[in-house]
């Protein structure tokens, strides 16, 4: 009996041990969790990107069938037969059967309650309105410069129709953050100007771009809906 309590006592852990063991899991732990969130943020960056590579060519179907014009926004709409004009009601039969995953970003916070009424992640430039110089594909200055859609803001009304950005506002850093979201990607750092956000240019290509480039092309004076990034 005696050498049996010796053996279970050679082979229970002690506190110290114990404690040890603990410690060492935890930092694991902690080590792997930013690696982890780094790659979901990876991931749902590609689909992002992917999102509005798409949504582009959508764009660029509707404008070939239209003379070159490109899908208004909502801006001025006033009736359900208007409302349904705007942009990215008019890319429905373009998109094809993914049409409400791809007006969805995976980083909306709000993503669920646009799919239930039918509003956009994604927030089109109001310059593609009337005689603004997004309109037509021909008076489109530096294509590959120019910005189309926008990640929106989390402040924009999930319930609302909240489809384009409004250029006035574009030229101020703290009013241009109630209309996008230039630091979708910034993990849970409380600076505003860190982290990144996807871009679909009049060209038809999308990237990231960090929210530290686009302050200080706003903080220059320059008017993000208007000109050439």
């Amino acid at each position: 009996m005696r050498r049996f309590v010796r053996q279970v006592e050679n082979q229970a852990f002690s506190l110290t041990e114990l404690l040890v063991g603990v410690a060492i899991g935890g930092l694991l732990v902690g080590l792997a969790t930013p690696a982890v969130q780094g790659a979901l943020d990876k991931s749902k960056q590609s689909k992002d990107l992917s999102n509005l590579r798409q949504i582009g060519q959508g764009i660029t179907l509707f404008s070939g069938e239209n003379d070159g014009r490109l899908p208004p926004s909502s801006c001025k709409a006033e009736t359900q037969e208007e409302l349904e004009l705007s942009w990215i009601y008019s890319l429905r039969d373009y998109l094809g059967q993914n049409y409400d995953d791809l007006r969805l970003s995976p980083s909306d916070p709000h993503r669920e309650t646009r799919r239930k009424f039918k509003n956009t992640s994604y927030l089109i430039n109001q310059e593609v309105d009337e005689n603004g110089s997004l309109s037509r594909v021909q008076r489109i200055d530096k294509p590959s410069q120019r910005i189309l859609l926008f990640l929106a803001s989390d402040s924009k009304n999930p319930r609302g129709q909240e489809d384009h950005i409004h250029t006035a506002y574009m030229g101020s850093w703290n009013r241009l953050l109630g209309e996008i979201k230039p630091d979708a990607y910034r993990g849970r750092r409380a600076d505003r100007t860190v982290g990144s956000s996807p871009y679909l240019f009049a060209d038809g290509h999308a990237e990231m771009i960090p929210a530290t480039r686009i302050k200080q092309f706003v903080d220059a004076g320059k008017n993000l809906a208007r000109e050439a990034l």
